[in-house]
């Protein structure tokens, strides 16, 4: 009895050990993603504002033109 008892409280702590690198794998994968995701969203929202200036810019184009269109057209 006391071998099963010996084995079983080498089980558990061998458990506790291995349940415990687990979760510090885990939390070192989670902040890895986690850092990858913000780098990943800080080029998603640079390209957004990039892409938001050219269409304001186009924007600002077309309507001077349409404008200078109709301002020669009433010449």
């Amino acid at each position: 009895m006391r071998t099963v008892d010996d084995h079983r409280s080498e089980l558990r702590e061998l458990n506790e050990l291995t349940v415990a690198r687990l979760e510090a794998r885990i939390g070192q994968s989670e902040a890895r993603l986690e850092a990858d995701m913000r780098v990943g969203l800080t080029a998603l929202e640079a390209r957004i504002d990039q892409r938001f200036g050219d269409l304001i810019k186009w924007s600002f184009l077309f309507w001077c033109g349409a404008v200078a269109a109709a301002a020669l057209a009433r010449v």
